[in-house]
Order: structure tokens, then sequence, then C-alpha cells
């Protein structure tokens, strides 16, 4: 999907949009030409490699996803971007059928940026920036070099939580929690 037209401001407030591969926003006719409100689910679903390009992105005046689910059926999937990925309201990893979701967000130079949640329903690879309000993982948290939300939540059942990290506030929602060295 590629949106690269004029203001979409006020325009995307509710529903859902759903796509199965690469999605870009180009702001050369309008910085906000993909605001989206948090009214607006956006699904990107589908197996395989997947690519984010934001051309203006910014939570408040350019160019954001509402709210952002991914959904993959089988393991070894990798979302990639370089730059910034906006969310102005809530971001959600999910896998189906109980698959091996790889959440792996691996891109060389990108930040992910949540206005609100990011909730990670497995485990969670990082490699670029993360940097929304809170995260809540369910699964096995491998932090990048840059990981520094405001609460981490670990919310699944027997978790290792990474000594090596540093948090700033903690939250264990789920069961049998441990501390480990990565």
């Amino acid at each position: 999907a590629n949106f690269g037209g004029g203001s979409t401001a006020g325009l995307l407030t509710h529903g859902s949009l759903t796509v199965t591969g690469n999605f870009t926003q180009d702001g050369t006719n309008s910085a906000a030409s993909f605001r989206a409100d948090t009214g607006l689910t956006f699904t990107l679903a589908g197996d395989g490699l997947h690519t984010l390009a934001f051309g203006t992105p910014d939570t408040t005046a350019g160019s954001a996803f509402g709210t952002f689910i991914l959904v993959h059926g089988l393991g070894g999937d990798t979302v990639t971007w370089t730059g910034t990925v906006p969310v102005r309201g809530d971001a959600t990893f999910n896998g189906t059928s109980g698959a091996d979701f790889p959440a792996r967000i691996d891109s060389t130079a990108g930040t992910l940026l949540v206005g609100n949640a990011l909730t990670v329903n497995d485990a969670l690879t990082t490699g670029v920036q993360v940097v929304p309000r809170r995260v809540i993982v369910g699964g096995t948290l491998t932090p990048g070099t840059q990981f520094s939300p405001d609460t981490t939540e670990f919310a699944g059942t027997s978790q290792g939580i990474p000594l090596d990290t540093t948090y700033n506030t903690v939250i264990v929602s789920g069961h049998d929690a441990v501390m480990v060295d990565n």
C-alpha cells in the first residue's frame, strides 16, 4: 500500500485497514498523507518479509498509524524499516493459532515510536530503538541496545526477566517470573 497524496488529517478516524504486503508513506505532496487517528486500526498481516516506510513520520502533525496490529501465522517472519515508524495509540504483535511468532524488528537503523502501549503476545527481539511509554511482553524479552519504555510489564508464565537491561518501572502480572542473565 502506498500513500503519497494529499492530507488525510481528520479523514482516517474509524474502521480498519489490513495490508498483507509492504506499506509506504511518501510526504512529497503532504506530510500528513497517512495521518490516522487511534480509531483506525491498521493491521499488517500475512507471512514473509514486510517493509514499512514513512517519509514524514510524526505522531502529532505528520503521518502515523492510529492503532497498529502485526499478525503473522508462521514463524520466521520479519518486519523491517529504517527511520521512524510512528503509532499514535497502541501497537500489538500477535501470533495466530499458537504459532511461533518471532516479533522481530531487526532494522539496522530505525525507531518504533508508540504513543501508548506496545503489547507483544509472544517473544520480542529488538534490533532497533523501541520508544513506547509501556511495553507488555507475554514471552521472552531480548531487548536491543536502546530499549527505554517508561514501564515494562511481564504478563506471561515462567518468563525470564533479563538482568542486563535497564528498566524504569517493571510490573510482573504473570506467574513464576525469574531474573536471568543473558
